[in-house]
């Protein structure tokens, strides 16, 4: 008896060992040559950029691709489509009939999702970033099941991690499939009806639509290969399999540099934005100044005296040495003498900013301090030094931090009410800069220079315990980075 229940036990762990414990990649068949696939036609609007072949079958009808850059070949309903098109069949009913691991939820934005068969009968929206994550396996497998539509909001992505790896991602949709514009997408999606990639919209992958129309409009799509290189077989010739290696490496590297291209765009925009930013906090600290000096230079009730409190007391406690008397803030005449001609200040600013269609958050903080001399009634000059750091926060957990140390000389003529104000001068910034590529992350730092002008002109009106001030300024900032290098991923 106990003999038998042993043999029992082995013999239902050989069995269930047997099945697989994740998904298996879907066999595309000759399909997966094609990065774009359609069976009612494939419409282009703007420059579009395809890594890999496209075909459309039985409607054969292209339009736009005048614009559409080509590393692959344009098969159009040729016998080589034909056979894609009835592979890509097989290919959708295997997806569809595979046995269901997880239950999909509508919406998967911020989910992080492991290996496996995902399923949901009805439609699926991604909103943000969903994550998969390989858990270190370079063959792990994500197939999701979607009765119905497949929608991604603007500036959406699919991020992966953990040896994660696009040619193994499908997504298989019982109706039509839509990307938002600016959306990241990863892998093969093969859809029964049809599949609109919005402005902007990136996709490595490929885009196979059954019965509809696929629609482009500027994007970059690049099939998505394995990183594997599988070595010539035992007693066979070498020849052979280095070809087809050095060609799925020069596939490879094409589609690499297009990605690559397009996922530093918003690092190389958030480092230029942050110059403005910083550059934005000195200019803040330094119209406070200007303001404090104004208003200690002017006397409502004698506005031809124009007595000297240029750094008013009450509201500026870092004034150096103010009047010695008078009421408050605008005191009565008080004589220009050495003892109150110089002033200094510090100040500290922040800067917060959303841009490129929510592809970056950045934060700026700044100090600022100052030295001024009082020339004569009107005029007062200075120079200021501060640091500033930001911080950008890109999509897919990219960041670009900097930090930067500036120095200014500036001037105030004040007259009475109307008053001219400027600065110039410059900084040097250092950037370090993490950001989403092909196969994971890339790493790297740079420094720069920038200059910075100002100048503002406006009229103070004073009315009881109000100043209002009407103002016109131009800024100009040009911002500089030197090149660098970068560890990690392409």
């Amino acid at each position: 008896m106990k003999a038998k229940h042993i043999l029992k036990t082995l013999a239902l762990a050989v069995i269930f060992l047997d099945q697989p414990l994740f998904a298996q990649v879907v066999d595309l068949g000759s399909a997966s040559g094609f990065t774009v696939l359609a069976g009612s036609g494939i419409t282009n609007t703007g420059p579009t950029s395809i890594a890999g072949d496209v075909g459309t079958f039985p409607t054969i009808s292209q339009t736009g691709f005048g614009s559409i850059v080509f590393t692959g070949t344009n098969q159009a309903g040729n016998a080589v489509t034909q056979l894609a098109k009835a592979d890509l069949t097989l290919a959708f009913n295997d997806a569809a009939g595979r046995t269901v691991n997880f239950v999909l939820p509508a919406e998967i934005g911020g989910m992080t999702l492991l290996p496996g068969v995902y399923s949901n009968a009805s439609s699926v929206g991604l909103t943000g970033v969903v994550t998969l994550d390989g858990g270190g396996d370079p063959d792990a497998v994500w197939i999701f099941q979607i009765g119905s539509t497949l929608i991604t909001a603007s500036g959406s992505s699919v991020f992966l991690i953990n040896e994660a790896q696009a040619c193994h991602i499908f997504w298989q949709v019982g109706s039509s499939a839509t990307l938002g514009t600016n959306t990241d997408f990863k892998g093969t999606i093969m859809a029964n009806t049809s599949i609109t990639a919005t402005t902007g919209a990136t996709v490595l992958g490929r885009l196979l639509a059954l019965n509809g129309a696929v629609t482009l409009d500027t994007n970059t799509i690049a099939e998505a290969i394995c990183r594997q290189i599988v070595a010539a077989p035992t007693g066979g010739s070498s020849e052979s399999s280095d070809a087809q290696t050095i060609a799925e490496l020069k596939k490879a590297i094409i589609l690499a540099a297009q990605l690559v291209n397009i996922s530093t765009l918003p690092s190389l925009t958030s480092i230029y934005t942050q110059g403005f930013a910083q550059f934005d906090t000195e200019v803040f600290s330094l119209q406070q100044r200007f303001a404090d000096l104004r208003m200690g230079s002017r006397d409502t009730d004698a506005a031809d005296a124009l007595p000297p409190n240029f750094t008013p007391r009450g509201k500026n406690p870092w004034g150096g040495k103010g009047a010695k008397s008078g009421g408050g803030v605008l005191p009565n005449e008080v004589a220009l003498t050495e003892d109150n001609r110089m002033g200094f200040f510090i100040s500290g600013t922040g800067d917060s900013i959303t841009a490129g269609d929510d592809n970056y958050d950045g934060k700026t903080l700044g100090t600022s301090l100052g030295v001024d001399w009082r020339l004569n009634d009107r005029w007062v000059t200075g120079v200021t030094l501060g640091y500033s750091h930001s911080r950008s926060d890109l999509m897919n957990d990219g960041k670009v931090e900097a930090d930067g140390a500036k120095a200014a000389l500036y001037a105030l003529y004040d007259r009475g009410g109307f008053y001219t104000e400027g600065l110039i001068g410059g900084g040097y910034n250092s950037y370090d800069i993490e950001r989403s590529a092909f196969l994971g992350k890339a790493r790297g730092n740079t420094n720069g220079a920038q200059f910075d002008t100002y100048l503002g002109m406006g009229y103070d009106v004073t009315s009881g315990g109000w100043t209002i001030t009407p103002m016109a300024s131009l800024l100009y900032t040009m911002v500089g980075i030197e090149g660098y290098d970068e560890i990690g991923s392409l």
